[in-house]
């Protein structure tokens, strides 16, 4: 995906959240044809909450969302949404662990996931 966020630029506070729109490309081989490719342009946000005890731990949540209207071939819908930890390393780097997951759901009612399970590693703000 390629996303584009607006986000809150005080961060003095522990709350900070952004909201924006994901462009998705989805190739997920529907009845083991190779023609499947979906685009669908996601709407959702995120947010982050730093302990104030303990200032370099967060917690991260995302959620997007593209409805019918907002895809291309015969995708009816997708949803994606993560969940993760995070530990501040440098003032522009966080190292996470976490959970997050991809849902795409097809015309014909077929429905894959994608992206599921635990993901290790970093995201660095420039």
């Amino acid at each position: 995906y390629v996303g584009l966020n607006i986000q809150d630029t005080d961060t003095s506070g522990p709350l900070q959240i952004g909201l924006g729109v994901r462009v998705y490309a989805l190739d997920n081989n529907l009845n083991g044809r190779n023609d499947d490719v979906a685009v669908a342009a996601a709407l959702g946000g995120w947010y982050r909450y730093t302990f104030p005890m303990a200032n370099r731990l967060s917690v991260y949540g995302s959620a997007y969302y593209s409805p019918e209207v907002l895809s291309v071939s015969r995708l009816d819908h997708m949803y994606t949404y993560d969940v993760r930890g995070e530990y501040m390393t440098t003032q522009n780097t966080r190292v996470y662990i976490g959970y997050g997951s991809t849902v795409s759901v097809y015309t014909n009612d077929e429905r894959r996931e994608t992206s599921d399970g635990l993901s290790v590693g970093a995201s660095v703000a420039f």
